[in-house]
């Protein structure tokens, strides 16, 4: 990537930024523990439970549509069966 680099950081540099933390006030730590956990509960609760009911509400629309699709093909096959039957009663009786 042109224009950007990464500079690593040594020990001291991460050591001096912990010590940041102690000087947070305990509204900012609130917030941050606030946050932290409502990332983890979507990551491992909320988000997953979404994922599981949408693929459950499509597996149910797809075996709803196979069983009408089905009912279709049963329908018309009777139809046709009737058809063919009235068919046959009409050559018969031609035949006599």
């Amino acid at each position: 990537m042109i224009g950007f680099s990464y500079i690593y950081k040594n020990s001291d540099e991460v050591l001096e930024s912990v010590s940041h933390l102690s000087s947070m006030n305990s509204i900012d730590i609130l917030l941050l523990i606030w946050v932290i956990i409502t990332v983890l509960l979507c990551i491992f609760i909320i988000f997953p439970c979404i994922i599981v009911s949408h693929r459950y509400k499509i597996e149910k629309k797809e075996k709803k549509n196979k069983k009408k699709l089905l009912t279709q093909i049963l329908l018309q096959k009777e139809i046709e069966d009737e058809v063919e039957k009235e068919v046959h009663i009409e050559e018969e009786k031609k035949v006599t």
